[in-house]
Order: C-alpha cells, then sequence, then structure tokens
C-alpha cells in the first residue's frame, strides 16, 4: 500500500503542501479538520490506551477525546499547555500513553508549548514512547514548524490559514515517516472523508500550484 491519494487533485494537493512543512515527506488530506484529528488518533489508539493533550485545546478535539473516546476506553490526561513539568509529569505518571496531542498555542489563550520538552519526555514515558502529535494550525508552517522539534505528526485545521479565505473546510495530516501515514490512509479510506476534488483544486491554488 503506497500513499497515492485516490484521485488526482488530493494527490497533487498531498505533493504540494509538503514543502510548506519543514521536514514533512508526505501528506494526507481530510474533509475538515476534525476529520484528520479523528482519523489521526483513531489510528493510533486502542481501549485500554492513553492519551496526554494540552489544555486548553480545540473544543472539537476535546469534545471528541472526551465524549467518545473515553467510552470507548481510551484514558484522557489533560495537562496545562505552557506547563512543561506537569506535561512532563503527565507523561512519565501515566501508563500506556500511546499519543501526546500539543495544541499550540493554545485555542483560545494562545500559550505555547515547548513542544521539543515534550518530546524528551515522551522519549521517557515508561511504557515506551508514544506518538508526538502537534496541531499547528494557530501558527502555521510559516511560524512553527513541529517536525524539526521531533514531533511524529504535524495537524492543520486547513479551514483556516491555509485556506486562507474561510470559504472552504478541510485538514492535513503531515509526517517525516511514511510508516506513520499508511495505516491512517486506510483508516481515511474507510471513514471516506478525503477532501473533495474541487475543494482540492481550490486549495491548490491557494498554496501557489499553477
Amino acid at each position: 500500500l503506497d500513499l497515492k491519494a485516490a484521485y488526482p487533485n488530493a494527490e497533487i494537493l498531498e505533493d504540494q503542501i509538503c514543502p510548506l512543512e519543514t521536514g514533512a515527506a508526505n501528506a494526507l488530506v481530510f474533509n475538515s479538520g476534525m476529520a484528520a484529528i479523528m482519523t489521526a488518533l483513531m489510528t493510533v489508539l486502542q481501549p485500554g490506551d492513553a492519551i496526554v493533550y494540552t489544555v486548553p485545546i480545540y473544543g472539537g478535539t476535546q469534545h471528541f477525546i472526551q465524549d467518545f473516546l473515553a467510552p470507548w476506553g481510551v484514558t484522557g490526561i489533560p495537562a496545562p499547555a505552557g506547563a512543561t513539568a506537569a506535561i512532563d509529569a503527565a507523561i512519565r505518571g501515566a501508563s500506556n500513553v500511546k499519543v501526546v496531542l500539543i495544541e499550540t498555542p493554545a485555542n483560545p489563550t494562545i500559550i505555547m508549548t515547548d513542544i521539543r520538552a515534550a518530546v524528551e519526555s515522551a522519549a521517557a514515558a515508561p511504557s515506551g514512547p508514544p506518538l508526538v502529535m502537534v496541531d499547528n494550525t494557530l501558527l502555521g508552517p510559516a511560524f512553527q514548524h513541529p517536525l524539526s522539534l521531533g514531533a511524529d505528526l504535524v495537524l492543520y485545521s486547513a479551514t483556516k490559514y491555509l485556506s486562507g479565505f474561510s470559504d472552504m473546510i478541510g485538514g492535513v495530516v503531515l509526517s517525516s515517516d511514511p510508516a506513520l501515514l499508511r495505516p491512517m490512509r486506510s483508516k481515511r479510506s474507510l471513514f471516506g472523508n478525503i477532501l473533495q476534488p474541487d475543494e482540492c483544486w481550490a486549495e491548490l491554488r491557494r498554496t501557489g500550484h499553477p
């Protein structure tokens, strides 16, 4: 299974977005930011796992963790955004942590979280290193590069700055490791939440594609 998209518009958009994100080798596009976040988490997490996530965080993400993942058997562990010591304690103190999800700057407080410190804490997690996912929507690829700081996945709501006009909805996941995206691509096919061809074309016009 390779990382070619279901149709050319999505494939071209994914190739075009990668150079915007320092360190990215592959991308997957989705029909919303929440679709990207949900698919990324559902690919990695199983009942009995735990996720450490910074708070405050985008409301849809928090609802998904609390109202879907928790009843499904995934333990959500909130940690204050920007509180490096508290995030480290949450990661080291929990068992079976499979994901550390950071939104930085936090929405809506704009508190910054130290990505590299969280990556170092994840590397020392007692149950093995979890994936570090960073929602980079608010700063975008122009101002922050989570992959170069050690993050495994970068998440975007393309509805915001990547689109630029608030007239379309989309989401993106990027990684420097294609192996992380292959199972996610399979989940995207299962869930049917790839970005539609017309929206891919519109987004391409905004990322500099001729």
